[in-house]
C-alpha cells in the first residue's frame, strides 16, 4: 500500500485559488494529502470519481454555492457520512441555520486561523473514524437484540454504580477555572436505559466544590428549540442571538433550575429518545464546533449506561460487550492492534515467570478490556499538541477509578479491574491516584505496565512521531524527564529486556504500531 492511499484525503473546494492554496499548504505541511476543485461542479464530479476522507467547502462560489454542495452530497447515501467543513465569510443565525440545514458538520470563519482549523480537521476524521468503527462491530445492533429479548432488572448496586459512573464523567467536564473556559458551569440530565432511570439531576459548581442535587424539572423541549440552532439531536444557544437581555433569556428555562444556578446566559443540549443532557453557562460564547464534543459526550454515556443494562445477562456476554468497546478504545487512541500486541509480549513474559496457563489466559483477556475508561475522556484531550490543563489531567487521573465502576465485581474481570486501578501507579510511588508502592502495586498491573508503556512510546501521538525499538528501549533502560527505571518493578523490567528481540519482532509484525 502506498503512503497516498494511508494519508487522510482531504478535498479544498474554493474559487479563490490564493485560499484554495492556503489550505493546501497547511494540510500538506500536517501529514494529510489535498486535492483542490475550483468549484461546486468540478468538486461533485471529484467526489463521484473518489471521496476523501473530508471536505473544506467554501460557501459564497458561483454557480453552485457551497450549500448546494453539501446538501447533494448528505442527500446521496454514499457521500453522506464525508465531514464537511463549511469555510465562510457569513456569520448570521440565519446562514449558520442553513449550514446546519444541508449538513454541515462545521463552520470556520474567513480569514481563517489554520491551528483551529487544522483541530477541527483532526477531530472530524477521528469522529468519522469511531463511528465507522461502532457501526462495522455491531455494538449497536447487539444492543438492539438486548432491548428485544427483555433485560433483567439491574441490580441495586449495578444502579448505584451507573449513577456513580455518570457523575464521575460529568463532574470532570464542568468548568473549575480560567485555563478551563471552554467547560460549563452546571450539567442537568435526565436519563434511561431499559430499567435505569435517573429522573433529573443537577451537577454545578460551587467555589469549593461540585454540588450533585437531584431535581425534578421538565425540559419544554420546544421552548427552548426557539432559542437557539439544532444539529443531529444537538441544540445550541447564546443569548445575545435570541433574547433582549439575559434575564428575558433565564425565563425560558424551568423554575427550579433558575433559583440554583441564577441567571443562565447558554446550552447545549444533548438529546434523543433515553437521554436529555444539559450542559448551560459555558464561561464565553458557544460555536458550532463545541457541538461536537458535547454529541460524543452523550453517545458514549449512552453506550456505558447499556453496559450496565448488560450485566443483567450471561457474563460471557457481557465480557464480549466489554471487548468491543475495548476496540472502540483503539480507534479513539489512535492506536489499533494495541492490545493484540501487548498481549503477545504479555505471553512472552507469563511463560518465563512461570504463570500458570489458566493465570496467563486471565490476565490475556483483561488486557482487551484495561483502558476501557477512556471512552470517557475527551477526544481534545487524546489527540491535544499541547500540555493539559488541570482540569484535563483531573480528568485523566480519574480514568483508573472510573474502569473499576465499569468492571463491577464480575469474578472473571477482577484482572482487568485490577489492572485499569492500578496501571498508572509507579514502583517507587509516584504514581496515581493513590500513591501505591513496591509489591503493594498488584502483580498484573506491575506487568502490563512496562509493556503499555513500550506500546505508548512506539505509537504516534498528537505532540510526537513514535520512537523506534532502540529509542523506546533505551528510555526504559535509563529514562529521561519523565521516566525513569525507578518507576516499574525492576524484576519484570530486567526481563522484558531480555526479550527486547522477540519485542522488536512483535512489532515488526504489525506496522500499525507506527
Amino acid at each position: 500500500m502506498s503512503n497516498d492511499e494511508i494519508l487522510p484525503h482531504v478535498l479544498v473546494v474554493d474559487d479563490e485559488a490564493i485560499n484554495r492554496l492556503l489550505l493546501i499548504t497547511a494540510l500538506r505541511k500536517r501529514g494529510y494529502l489535498p486535492e483542490e476543485a475550483a468549484n461546486g461542479k468540478d468538486a461533485l464530479e471529484k467526489i463521484k470519481q473518489k471521496s476523501p476522507d473530508l471536505i473544506l467547502l467554501d460557501v459564497m462560489m458561483p454557480d453552485l454555492t457551497g450549500f448546494d454542495v453539501c446538501r447533494s452530497l448528505k442527500e446521496h447515501k454514499e457521500t453522506a457520512d464525508i465531514p464537511v467543513i463549511l469555510v465562510t465569510a457569513l456569520h448570521s443565525r440565519e446562514d449558520i441555520e442553513e449550514g446546519i440545514k444541508v449538513g454541515a458538520d462545521e463552520f470556520i470563519s474567513k480569514p481563517v486561523n489554520i491551528n483551529e482549523l487544522m483541530v477541527r480537521v483532526r477531530t472530524l476524521l477521528k469522529i468519522r473514524e469511531l463511528n465507522a468503527h461502532v457501526a462495522s462491530s455491531g455494538l449497536l445492533s447487539s444492543f438492539d437484540g438486548i432491548a428485544a429479548s427483555g433485560l433483567s432488572a439491574p441490580t441495586e448496586l449495578s444502579c448505584a454504580e451507573a449513577d456513580h459512573l455518570i457523575a464521575s464523567i460529568i463532574e470532570a467536564h464542568l468548568a473549575v477555572g480560567p485555563e478551563d473556559y471552554h467547560r460549563p458551569h452546571a450539567v442537568f440530565v435526565s436519563l434511561s436505559a431499559g430499567s435505569y432511570e435517573c429522573g433529573g439531576k443537577l451537577f454545578f459548581r460551587t467555589e469549593e466544590d461540585i454540588e450533585e442535587e437531584n431535581i425534578d424539572a421538565e425540559l419544554n423541549i420546544e421552548q427552548l428549540q426557539s432559542l437557539g440552532v439544532w444539529q443531529e439531536g444537538m441544540l445550541m444557544s447564546n443569548w445575545q442571538g435570541a433574547a433582549s437581555s439575559p434575564e428575558a433569556y433565564t425565563r425560558f428555562f424551568p423554575e427550579k433550575l433558575i433559583e440554583k444556578l441564577g441567571t443562565i446566559r447558554n446550552f447545549i443540549l444533548y438529546i434523543n429518545d433515553s437521554q436529555r443532557i444539559l450542559f448551560l453557562n459555558f464561561h464565553r460564547s458557544l460555536k458550532l464546533f463545541d457541538l461536537t464534543w458535547y454529541r460524543h459526550l452523550g453517545f458514549y454515556i449512552y453506550l456505558l449506561l447499556l453496559v450496565f443494562e448488560k450485566m443483567g445477562k450471561k457474563e460471557d456476554e457481557y465480557l464480549n460487550l466489554v471487548r468491543e468497546l475495548g476496540k472502540i478504545t483503539e480507534v479513539k487512541e489512535g492506536s489499533e492492534g494495541k492490545h493484540r500486541r501487548i498481549q503477545r509480549v504479555c505471553a512472552l513474559l507469563c511463560n518465563k515467570l512461570d504463570c500458570s496457563p489458566g493465570y496467563t489466559t486471565t490476565l490475556l483477556d483483561a488486557v482487551q478490556l484495561y483502558d476501557v475508561s477512556k471512552l470517557m475522556i475527551d477526544q481534545s484531550i487524546l489527540s491535544k499538541d499541547g500540555p493539559l490543563s488541570g482540569t484535563e489531567w483531573t480528568l485523566v487521573r480519574k480514568a483508573p477509578v472510573l474502569a473499576s465502576w465499569v468492571f463491577h465485581e464480575l469474578p472473571r474481570l477482577s484482572t482487568a479491574r485490577e489492572i485499569a486501578a492500578n496501571l498508572y501507579e509507579r514502583y517507587d510511588g509516584t504514581g496515581y491516584p493513590l500513591g501505591r508502592k513496591g509489591r503493594e502495586i498488584p502483580f498484573a498491573a506491575r506487568l502490563v505496565r512496562v509493556v503499555d508503556i513500550y506500546e505508548s512510546l512506539r505509537s504516534r501521538r498528537s505532540f510526537r512521531s513514535p520512537f523506534s525499538h532502540d529509542e523506546a528501549i533505551a528510555l526504559l533502560s535509563e529514562g529521561d524527564d519523565r521516566l525513569s527505571p525507578d518507576h516499574f518493578d525492576p524484576e519484570i523490567l530486567r526481563l522484558f529486556l531480555s526479550l527486547e528481540e522477540d519485542v522488536q519482532t512483535i512489532y515488526g509484525d504489525i506496522p500499525k504500531a507506527t
